[in-house]
């Protein structure tokens, strides 16, 4: 029996039957809701035996096998296990990179061409099609004529341009803008420059000329919805999707607690297994030592953010990098969540300069709040006065004294071991004045201790229960 909240059930009475778009908020449960959605067009039409969900890798187990599980939707399996001649199960999980691979393409169209009942497709984050000249967007195309109910997921749908939400809606709808792109955004859409407060537009019929319109994109111009045909755009796509931010969800828990998983990649894994069985491993042509067993469990830590120190240097500033896993899925997370505030954990100083690095090169405003931090007087102002929209934070610094009411999320990318300073970090925002509900947000890397540390010190574990449980 799948159990729903008011706007999840709002969701059904919209979208069974259609093609539809499900843009919600992170932690406004898509997953169920796509899942839900298959339970009900199943009793409208008997035919439709089959589910197709894709989804980025690291949701499949995390979000799509943990659900289906839940709700005793147990005939599942990942399209990469599917043998030839095996028969096929009602839910097919696959994520877009193996989709998008010529042959398993050709292999799932032949499942569908060849079951003999109807099929539904789900795109979760579905802004992983939004550029029209990707594989993951072609390889999507290809495959959506064939399935008889499509729809689309995302928090983000076009966290760049309202031009992204053309791919989404051309899978769900092909009428709603058309099926030209370059049609499209000539129709709803101006090449433009703000300068000094004031808005220039290129002339259209020059960007026709490839020279000319690269000149000027090398002068920042860029394309934005024509202000005038604004009320027109959201129109169309309007009866095809809902829309709903997290924010005025008004049913759910005060604090929802979800789990990211992550794979590590064949550097850092090799590195952990190493340090893991040995106490010692091998990074280029270096070797990183302990003699403990809680220097191990430190450095298993590091390595999963991929990353570890050099015991050789007692201040920590001899490094070795050779991964970026962890801070590939906590991007990903960042643009689900989208423009809202967020609280990042991060215990390292190493994992800090890593956050900070991709944060500027992506444009976002943060500050900082650890034991480098010059003014934290004015970095705890900042966030709370919405000046910056990203903290990056040690527990020891920041985790007692301090008010955050004006953000819902926060990240965990790492955890030190103290109970107390966790439960504070989790009260920085839900604490008097905060009138929304929280997210927080772990993220662990698949096949590590990651999650048992984190359960023992939800339990108020102690350093040693922490070292008892990384050992069994």
């Amino acid at each position: 029996m799948i159990t729903l909240r008011k706007h999840q059930q709002d969701i059904l009475a919209k979208a069974t039957g259609k093609n539809y778009g499900l843009f919600l908020g992170c932690g406004a449960g898509k997953t169920l809701a796509g899942l839900a959605l298959y339970v009900e067009n199943k009793k409208l039409k008997p035919n439709l035996k089959m589910l197709v969900v894709v989804s980025p890798k690291e949701l499949i187990s995390s979000a799509w096998a943990t659900d289906c599980e839940k709700i005793g939707l147990t005939n599942y399996k990942n399209l990469k296990d599917i043998k030839e001649g095996q028969a096929l199960p009602d839910i097919i999980l696959a994520n877009y990179e193996y989709v998008r691979v010529g042959k398993n393409l050709a292999n799932i169209k032949h499942m569908i061409k060849s079951s003999g009942c109807a099929w539904q497709l789900v795109l979760d984050e579905s802004s992983k099609i939004k550029n029209h000249k990707t594989a993951n967007y072609k390889a999507i195309k290809a495959l959506s004529p064939l399935c008889v109910y499509r729809y689309v997921m995302s928090g983000t749908p076009a966290p760049n341009s309202e031009a992204e939400y053309w791919t989404q809606i051309n899978i769900i709808n092909e009428n709603v803008f058309g099926t030209n792109f370059y049609k499209f955004r000539r129709e709803f859409f101006e090449f433009t420059k703000e300068y000094k407060g004031r808005i220039y537009k290129a002339d259209p019929e020059m960007l026709r000329i490839p020279s000319i319109a690269r000149g000027y994109m090398q002068q920042g111009y860029k394309w934005t919805l024509d202000p005038n045909k604004k009320d027109i755009f959201f129109a169309k796509m309007k009866p095809y999707v809902v829309q709903i931010d997290t924010r005025d969800i008004i049913d759910l828990p005060s604090e929802s607690h979800l789990e990211r998983y992550f794979s590590l990649s064949p550097e850092e894994s090799k590195v952990y297994k190493e340090m893991k069985k040995d106490m010692v491993a091998t990074i280029g042509e270096t070797e990183v030592m302990t003699d403990s067993v809680m220097g191990k469990l430190l450095k298993m830590r590091q390595v999963s953010s991929g990353f570890v120190y050099d015991n050789s240097d007692p201040n920590n500033k001899k490094c070795y990098d050779f991964g970026r896993s962890k801070l590939a899925c906590l991007l990903d997370l960042l643009e689900d969540i989208g423009n809202n505030q967020v609280v990042i954990w991060a215990t390292f100083r190493q994992e800090c300069e890593m956050i900070c690095k991709e944060l500027d090169r992506l444009g976002k405003t943060y500050t900082t709040l650890n034991a480098g931090t010059g003014d934290k007087a004015k970095a705890i102002k900042d966030f709370a006065e919405n000046k910056v929209q990203y903290v990056i934070a040690n527990p020891q610094t920041a985790a007692h004294g301090i008010t955050w009411t004006n953000c819902q999320y926060e990240i965990f990318y790492s955890m030190d071991y103290s109970w107390e300073r966790y439960h504070q970090a989790l009260a920085r925002i839900m604490r008097l004045g905060q009138t929304k509900p929280c997210f927080y947000y772990y993220l662990l890397a698949k096949g590590t201790k990651d999650k048992d540390i984190l359960e023992v010190i939800k339990k108020k574990g102690s350093l040693n229960d922490i070292a008892r449980e990384f050992l069994k």
